[in-house]
C-alpha cells in the first residue's frame, strides 16, 4: 500500500486510503536511505484541471527536505529555507524536476507541513512563506 502511493507524483489527500498515514510512510521511505532527491505534490480537492489544484510540494533527500507551495499563480518557499541555488529531485524518484532555491528545509519543518496540509487541506501554517524564485531565473 505505501509504495503504491508513494510511486505517484501526486498525491491526493481525498483518496488516501482511510487510516493512512502519509508522514509515517514518508519517514519510512526517507529512513529506509534514498540516493535522490524524491519529491511529491499533494493535492486536495476535485478540481477541474491538476494544474490549478493549489499543491504542496515536498520533498526527501538523505537527511534534509524540501517545500513549495503553488496556488496556481504563484510558487513560495520556506522563509527560513537553505540551499540559495537551484537543485533537482526527482518526482516519485522518476523525473527530474527543478526545485527553487531556498526550498530545503529539516525533515521534522516537511513532516510538519504535511500533517497539517492533511488535516486542513490548506498551505500549511507552520511555515512562513515567501514568493519564490521565477523559473525563468534558473536560465539566466
Amino acid at each position: 500500500m505505501t509504495d503504491s502511493v508513494l510511486d505517484r507524483g501526486q498525491i491526493v489527500v481525498d483518496q488516501l486510503p482511510p487510516g493512512f498515514d502519509l508522514v509515517a510512510a514518508v519517514r519510512a521511505h526517507h529512513d529506509a536511505g534514498v540516493a535522490i532527491g524524491w519529491m511529491w505534490d499533494l493535492v486536495s480537492g476535485p478540481l477541474p484541471e491538476v494544474d490549478e489544484r493549489p499543491a504542496l510540494t515536498f520533498g526527501v533527500n538523505d537527511g534534509i527536505g524540501i517545500l513549495e507551495w503553488n496556488d496556481g499563480r504563484t510558487s513560495h518557499v520556506p522563509a527560513g529555507g537553505v540551499h540559495p541555488d537551484w537543485s533537482e529531485y526527482w518526482i516519485a524518484g522518476t523525473h527530474p524536476a527543478d526545485v527553487p532555491p531556498n526550498a530545503h528545509v529539516p525533515l521534522d519543518t516537511v513532516y510538519a507541513a504535511i500533517a497539517e496540509f492533511v488535516d486542513t487541506r490548506t498551505r500549511p501554517t507552520c511555515v512562513d512563506w515567501v514568493e519564490a524564485a521565477p523559473l525563468l531565473s534558473r536560465f539566466e
